[in-house]
């Protein structure tokens, strides 16, 4: 998988922009995990046909805000992850419903409330029936990774208000195994939510790369692009780009990131499966301009 597939599919899945009329709101009324037993996280192979699985992580988040002349302003965003889960029901091999828990919303998508729920592609894209939340759920297997997934989503579409978030979920690897690692490179893509320096905001993505001696891990996102919501256009970010040299302890690392334009923030992330198989994380990034993005990524060991 690749940045332009990425693309491709976030342009095709872009929905209603905020605006500065109309409400917020949430998707379905209903919760199809309630009664059902929630299954512990054992691979993307491993996913029960039928049945729920609960997968733990972080997730960063900020407050977007429609203007009313235009244009969307962020606050509140957060840079340190916090707990949250993400909880997939399938039924006959495919998604019914997922939640996510944990941010200042849940998200919540379930077909048989008439939410969209599409795993046709490497991402899995969601979509409540009233289009006010959405977002973008990595699918495991499609992509290589299967310690792992990760994803962004955005609430109050339509409305004056929301919340924009993006979690890593998985199975971290044990910090023994750590200790017999010398070095490694990795390579995947991140999924986000972010606003441009003209306050125009989208879905966005990037190519992220992380190398490491185990010591410390340096993390590289590259040829960041927005999907403006309710656009199925793409356009070009790389003021959102940044690097980041970070200390590792355990089977986790994190840091301050830096970026052109005085772009700041944190990338914070972890080692998944057995050896070191899999790197995955966070990142939330803000310039003095307005400009935000809070994103997450999964990424395979290429070396």
């Amino acid at each position: 998988m690749n940045t332009a597939t990425m693309r491709m599919l976030l342009a095709g899945a872009a929905l209603a922009a905020l605006s500065a009329c109309g409400g917020g709101g949430g998707g379905g009324g209903g919760d199809a995990f309630t009664g059902v037993p929630l299954q512990p996280f054992q691979g993307n192979s491993n996913m029960p046909q039928d049945g729920a699985t609960v997968i733990n992580g972080d997730l960063v988040q900020m407050n977007v805000q429609a203007e009313t002349f235009g244009g969307v302003r962020v606050s509140d965003r957060t840079e340190t992850p916090t707990g949250s889960s993400v909880q997939i029901l399938n039924e006959g091999g495919s998604p019914r419903a997922i939640k996510v828990t944990g941010g200042r919303d849940t998200i919540y998508a379930d077909r048989n409330e008439g939410d969209t729920i599409d795993p046709s592609g490497t991402l899995i894209s969601t979509r409540t029936a009233n289009n006010k939340e959405a977002g973008f759920l990595a699918n495991g297997p499609a992509m290589g990774l299967e310690h792992q997934t990760f994803g962004a989503w955005v609430t109050g579409l339509g409305g004056e208000r929301g919340t924009a978030m993006a979690g890593s979920y998985g199975n971290r690897t044990a910090p023994a195994e750590i200790a017999g690692q010398t070095r490694a490179v990795y390579s995947g893509d991140s999924v986000g939510v972010g606003v441009n320096s003209f306050g125009t905001a989208g879905f966005t993505t990037s190519r992220v790369s992380v190398t490491t001696d185990f010591a410390t891990a340096d993390v590289r996102s590259r040829n960041t692009f927005l999907v403006p919501f309710g656009e199925s256009s793409v356009t070009t970010a790389r003021n959102l780009d940044f690097d980041a040299s970070v200390p590792v302890s355990g089977n986790r690392f994190g840091g301050q990131v830096t970026g052109a334009g005085q772009l700041s923030g944190q990338v914070n992330g972890s080692f998944f499966g057995p050896n070191a198989a899999e790197v995955g994380g966070t990142f939330s990034v803000g310039g003095p301009d307005g400009r935000s993005n809070v994103g997450a990524f999964g990424a395979a060991r290429r070396q």
